[in-house]
């Protein structure tokens, strides 16, 4: 991929703009798995999270860091640093494979790469690159997407099985990625007879269907061998359970996009695209080519979606399983630039088509940065408290020689957050703001190794003139 002149400029140019947008996390950022390894350890989150889930390449990585020692902090940013460069290639891979079904000039080789990096590097993938789990959901993001090319455009099975079954065993909950995909390719193999791009795309959902329970089996098996441990996402043994799930999160995430991106901004962005492809298909009776984008539109939903149904545990505010919606307006786009002439012609629709994907660009990068730095911001908040609480804990010990051992949390009933512009995005990863806040958050900032004890009532007279009071063994704390 990277042999031509042109592919490496893409590289360089993708790759630079990427390590910018995610600027807040490669200076250190700490998510809600943080507290499970520190309190688990790199082993204990093998066995009872990576192994346990079917993801044995993760579990692999956490062993090699239990070996190595290596810093919890450091071990994240190498780990998005690498997943970062990973999807940079998976952009240059999807651009690669577009590009090769019509001939292109600069100026649509440039909208080509636009909407492949944004098919990758979306609002969705900002829930990926929090966890140290960004590798193996990179990885699986580019494994499952040269699936689709072996399956549809090369039409050799057995390696799509091969890249299908490593994707299986390093990350399951993007194969919405494997089923969007292999659809859009059909639809752009089809040159000839409606019948053919049926048969395509029956094809392609049966070779889905398979990688599904694929997965399913390894996580199943990995389950019987590790034993009954931390409860995590099992197979749905009635799914008409979660259909419901399904649709009271139907919402919160077209409308509001999970909060990761601006209100209505999605909808207002594919709609809008929809409303100008519709135009150009009528002006240009094609219609066809209308419906085939509703179709790509809908099944980039829905194949999200059906992974709320087929298991339970999983949330509707995990972004990081609805990455096909995240993609849904590259994918519109993808089939509309290879299939018609809209970029081609002089004219309103080809200016207001440009516009549009290039409006989506910039909104995409900015709220990637901005949210990004939110998200940071939190990490700031609790941070802060941690290390008072480890300033007078020193203090304390240096000026007594006494060892604190235990820590006491006590939230007043005033205990409020007074940004309101940061609460919705990012209120719940706190672990101060919303009442979590307890030894392992301490530990994660600081590494002092405490034991926690319930805050009494008869405590509070300790702490009703300084919020953190050291006395004995003890570290008593009350978050106002």
């Amino acid at each position: 991929m990277l042999k031509t002149k042109e592919n490496k400029i893409i590289f360089l140019i993708v790759t630079i703009i990427s390590f910018l947008i995610y600027i807040f996390f490669l200076t250190g950022y700490y998510s809600v798995d943080t507290e499970k390894i520190v309190n688990l350890g790199y082993d204990g989150y093998a066995m009872n999270y990576s192994f346990y889930d079917g993801r044995i390449i993760m579990g692999i990585i956490c062993m090699i860091a239990n070996s190595s020692n290596i810093n919890l902090e450091v071990f994240y940013i190498i780990l998005l640093s690498i997943s970062i460069l990973i999807s940079a290639i998976t952009v240059l891979k999807i651009y690669d494979i577009i590009n090769k079904y019509k001939k292109t000039r600069i100026k649509q080789k440039i909208i080509l790469v636009i909407i492949s990096f944004c098919y990758i590097f979306n609002f969705m993938t900002i829930n990926n690159m929090e966890f140290i789990e960004c590798i193996v959901m990179a990885i699986s993001v580019l494994l499952y997407i040269l699936t689709a090319e072996n399956i549809i455009i090369k039409k050799n099975p057995k390696k799509a099985f091969i890249y299908a079954f490593i994707a299986g065993i390093t990350y399951q909950g993007t194969i919405n990625i494997l089923f969007i995909t292999t659809i859009l390719f059909a639809l752009l193999e089809n040159n000839k007879k409606e019948k053919t791009e049926n048969k395509k795309i029956i094809y392609s959902i049966i070779c889905v269907i398979i990688a599904i329970i694929l997965n399913i089996v390894i996580k199943q098996i990995m389950e019987i061998i590790i034993g009954n441990t931390v409860q995590s996402q099992r197979l749905n043994t009635n799914i008409f359970s979660n259909v419901n799930k399904m649709f009271e999160g139907i919402y919160l995430l077209i409308i509001n996009s999970l909060y990761l991106f601006p209100q209505y901004a999605y909808i207002i962005f594919n709609v809008g695209s929809l409303i100008i492809i519709y135009i150009y298909c009528i002006k240009n009776k094609n219609i066809k080519i209308w419906y085939n984008t509703i179709f790509l539109f809908i099944m980039s939903i829905i194949s999200s979606l059906i992974l709320l149904v087929i298991f339970d545990g999983i949330q509707i505010t995990n972004g990081r399983i609805f990455e096909s919606v995240g993609a849904s307006f590259s994918i519109i786009w993808i089939y509309v630039c290879i299939k018609t002439d809209i970029l081609d012609n002089k004219g309103i629709l080809k200016n207001i088509s440009i516009a549009i994907i290039t409006i989506y660009l910039i909104l995409n990068c900015y709220n990637i940065l901005k949210i990004t730095k939110y998200f940071k911001q939190i990490n700031e908040i609790d941070k802060e408290l941690a290390i008072n609480i480890e300033k007078e804990i020193k203090e304390y010990e240096k000026s007594t020689n006494k060892e604190i051992k235990y820590i006491e949390v006590k939230y007043g009933e005033s205990s409020s957050y007074k940004n309101e512009e940061i609460k919705p995005l990012a209120y719940h990863r706190s672990m101060k703001l919303t009442g979590r806040f307890n030894e392992d958050t301490v530990k994660i900032y600081t590494n002092i190794d405490l034991e926690k004890r319930f805050f009494e009532e008869e405590h509070l007279e300790k702490v009703k003139d300084e919020p953190i009071v050291c006395e004995e063994d003890t570290v008593y704390v009350l978050i106002k």
